[in-house]
C-alpha cells in the first residue's frame, strides 16, 4: 500500500504539469473566441458592405463576439436599426453595425474586398432571433 502511495505521489508533479500545459494550450483559444471583429464586404464587390438592414425585436445586449459568453459592448433598445453584415458559422449570431441617426456608417456601398469594420459606428454581435430583417 505504501508503495502505491509513493508511485501516485511521484506522479503528482507530472499530472500538475500536464494539467497546466493543457490549460495553457486551451486558454488562448478561449480568449480569442470571446472577441471577434465584425467583417464587412463578405457578399462580394457588387453588394453593399453590409447588404441588409434590420431592427431589434426587443432590447438586446450587443456583444464583442458571437457568444453569450463574449463581453457586452452595450444594451441596444427595441427598434434599434442595424446594418446586417455577416452571419456566424453556427447561424445563431449576426455581426452588425449599429446605424447612427443620420450616418450610414460607411457600409451602404461596396468595398473591394472583405475587411474588419473600423467605424465610425459601433459594431458587434447579436443573436439572430433578436433581429427582424426590414430590407435586403
Amino acid at each position: 500500500m505504501a508503495e502505491a502511495h509513493r508511485t501516485v505521489a511521484a506522479r503528482r508533479p507530472l499530472l500538475w504539469l500536464a494539467f497546466a500545459l493543457g490549460v495553457a494550450s486551451v486558454a488562448p483559444s478561449l480568449a480569442a473566441a470571446s472577441t471577434v471583429a465584425v467583417t464587412i464586404g463578405e457578399h462580394g464587390e457588387d453588394a453593399d458592405a453590409c447588404p441588409s438592414l434590420g431592427e431589434l425585436r426587443a432590447a438586446t445586449v450587443l456583444r464583442a463576439g458571437p457568444s453569450s459568453q463574449s463581453p457586452a459592448i452595450a444594451t441596444l433598445p427595441r427598434g434599434a436599426r442595424l446594418h446586417l453584415c455577416i452571419d456566424a458559422a453556427d447561424g445563431r449570431w449576426v455581426g452588425v453595425v449599429v446605424a447612427a441617426d443620420a450616418d450610414d456608417c460607411g457600409v451602404s456601398a461596396a468595398v473591394p474586398r472583405p475587411r474588419r469594420y473600423r467605424g465610425p459606428c459601433r459594431a458587434g454581435w447579436l443573436p439572430v432571433r433578436s433581429v427582424r430583417v426590414i430590407a435586403g
